[in-house]
């Protein structure tokens, strides 16, 4: 697999920038576009999956068990125990055909709009590259990433999309062909301001941390009291790792309502929500934030 057939399929492209979806879809055209996607990225997994040898799809398929759900995680995966480690196929492992096909079946499950989706897992990709190249070292870049799949990709029954690596997580889990839950999710960035490299501009996640920006800037002072949590959080308070304390949802709500925003502050928060939304497909994330809004 070489580099410039990496740098061809999957690194970040400029394109028209996509807004989050913040209306929702008429029930029963939503309901068939969420099928159609739901097909779509039915038969990239088949098609992935039969650009594998019999050895690498022992590798790549496991079965739909909590405990193989629970082994997502944020850390290089040279830094995780074997009991930790990612299951699945290593992306420098494939060859330049494997690595189309998973990309293609990326492209489907996720956003198309630029610093959405498809494009900001680019953008991860290429910022571990740049993490391997500025002292990083070989246990970063993308061929550390991991693809794998727990249960057979079926149209019945359920099953689930895993890609991760270091700062990405990506678990979509199928349910007779629709996808029933995108999370757990994390994305991250580092470094944290926007970087030149290989002649593109990496900025993932940034339109996420700018959106809450403006969202945080419009608060309050009484809001901002209200917000303020009364104990610092030191660590993710939902995390791969057991001093995380991965499911710990709390018992009751903290902080300001959303119900309580204006409504210019509503459409704020909507707006940031969308930013994360908008990294799985279309179709499912305009059911996903018109759920958010209806409840706000």
């Amino acid at each position: 697999m070489t580099q410039t057939f990496l740098g061809r399929m999957f690194a970040a492209s400029p394109g028209a920038h996509a807004a989050p979806v913040l209306t929702a879809v008429g029930g029963a055209v939503a309901a068939e576009s969420v099928a159609q996607s739901g097909a779509a990225v039915l038969a990239g997994a088949r098609a992935f999956l039969d650009s594998l040898s019999e050895d690498q799809r022992a590798v790549a398929v496991h079965p739909y068990t909590f405990a193989n759900a629970a082994r997502w995680h944020t850390f290089p995966q040279a830094s995780l125990g074997r009991s930790r480690a990612r299951l699945g196929l290593r992306l420098g492992d494939l060859s330049e055909a494997q690595t189309r096909a998973f990309g293609a079946l990326l492209a489907a499950a996720t956003g198309g709009g630029k610093n959405q989706g498809f494009d900001e897992i680019r953008q991860h990709l290429a910022v571990d590259d740049w993490i391997a190249a500025h002292g990083g070292g070989r246990d970063y870049g993308r061929g550390n990433f991991y693809v794998a799949f727990l249960g057979a990709p079926a149209a019945t029954g359920v099953w689930q999309l895993q890609f991760g690596g270091h700062h990405l997580a990506l678990n979509h889990t199928y349910r007779d062909g629709v996808l029933a839950g995108a999370t757990p999710s994390f994305r991250a960035a580092e470094p944290h301001n926007p970087i030149q490299y290989g002649g593109v501009e990496l900025r993932p996640q940034r339109d996420e941390w700018e959106a809450f920006g403006r969202l945080l800037a419009s608060l309050e002072p009484e809001q901002v009291a209200a917000a303020k949590l009364r104990k610092k959080q030191e660590v993710l308070m939902l995390g791969p790792e057991v001093k995380h304390k991965d499911w710990n949802f709390p018992a009751a709500a903290q902080g300001l309502a959303g119900s309580s925003l204006s409504a210019p502050q509503k459409a704020l928060l909507l707006e940031a929500i969308g930013h994360y939304v908008d990294d799985v497909c279309a179709p499912d994330a305009a059911a996903i934030v018109a759920r958010y809004a209806r409840e706000l």
